[in-house]
C-alpha cells in the first residue's frame, strides 16, 4: 500500500491520524456490506457523522418440509410457509362391529375378507359353508336384514350396521328348531347335508317375505341354491308344507 503524501494531507487540513481512521472505517463498512451483515448492526469505531447502520443484501432461504409432500420457502427473517399433505393409502384392515344372530361382535378384519370367511373362521359359525366362492352355488346363504344373500359375495366391512342371521340364529343354536328345519327333516330334504343350511336360510327368507308362496315362487326363490344330491322335489315339498301351499 502506497504511503499517503504527508504534505498533500496537511494542505487539505486533515491530519495523518484522522486520515487513517477514515480510511480504515471506510474499509470496514465496505467489508460488512459485502458480507451481508443483518440489518441494524451497529459498526463500532465509526464517527457519529458516519453511517452507523447497514442494510443487508443477504437472502435467507428456508425449506419447510411437512409430514407429507408439501414444501415451502421463505425469505428475509427466515420464516417460510408451506403446505403438507398427510399420505393416504388403501385401507388394509378395520375394526368393525357386526350384529350376528342378535349379538354385537367387534373384531379386526382385513379389508379383503368376505363375510363368509369372518363368520366361519373368526366367529366359528360353521353352518355357513364355502361351496364355490363365486356366488353360484348358494351353500353360503345367510340372511342380512331378512334377505337371503351369498355371504361369499360381500365384504365383512360392508356388513357393518346390518342384521346378520345364520342357521344357528334361527334355531337358537339348536335348542329350538325352526319350522323349516323340521320340515326338511320330515321330508328327508337334506340329502348329504352340505347345501342344507343354505337351502334352509333361503327358504326362511322367502317365507318371511311371502308366508304362503306358490310353487312357482318357491322354484324362483330357491333357484340359486344348488343340490348335488338332486333332492329338489323334496326341498320344494318341505318349503311348501311350512307355507301351507301345495
Amino acid at each position: 500500500m502506497t504511503e499517503p503524501d504527508d504534505e498533500l494531507i496537511e494542505k487539505k487540513g486533515v491530519s495523518r491520524r484522522n486520515f487513517m481512521k477514515g480510511a480504515v472505517a471506510g474499509a470496514v463498512v465496505g467489508a460488512v456490506v459485502v458480507a451481508g451483515v443483518e440489518e441494524g448492526v451497529r459498526i463500532p469505531g465509526l464517527p457519529k457523522s458516519a453511517a452507523t447502520t447497514v442494510t443487508s443484501t443477504k437472502t435467507v432461504t428456508t425449506t419447510v418440509t411437512g409430514t407429507g409432500t408439501g414444501t415451502g420457502t421463505g425469505t428475509g427473517t427466515g420464516t417460510g410457509t408451506g403446505t403438507s399433505t398427510t399420505p393416504t393409502g388403501p385401507v388394509t384392515s378395520k375394526v368393525v362391529t357386526l350384529t350376528v344372530n342378535g349379538n354385537p361382535q367387534t373384531l379386526l378384519v382385513q379389508a379383503n375378507w368376505s363375510l363368509l370367511e369372518v363368520l366361519r373362521e373368526k366367529l366359528n359359525l360353521f353352518s355357513v359353508h364355502d361351496g364355490c366362492s363365486l356366488g353360484e352355488c348358494g351353500a353360503c346363504t345367510i340372511m342380512m336384514d331378512g334377505m337371503g344373500i351369498n355371504s361369499c359375495q360381500i365384504l365383512a366391512i360392508e356388513a357393518e350396521g346390518h342384521q346378520i342371521t345364520t342357521l344357528e340364529g334361527i334355531s337358537d343354536y339348536g335348542n329350538n328348531l325352526d319350522p323349516v328345519q323340521k320340515a326338511f327333516i320330515a321330508n328327508q330334504a337334506e340329502g348329504c347335508g352340505y347345501c342344507t343350511p343354505g337351502q334352509i336360510m333361503q327358504a326362511r327368507a322367502l317365507l318371511n317375505a311371502i308366508p304362503k308362496p306358490t310353487t312357482a315362487q318357491i322354484r324362483t326363490a330357491m333357484g340359486g341354491n344348488l343340490c348335488i344330491c338332486g333332492v329338489y322335489n323334496r326341498i320344494l315339498t318341505a318349503v311348501a308344507s311350512v307355507g301351507g301351499s301345495s
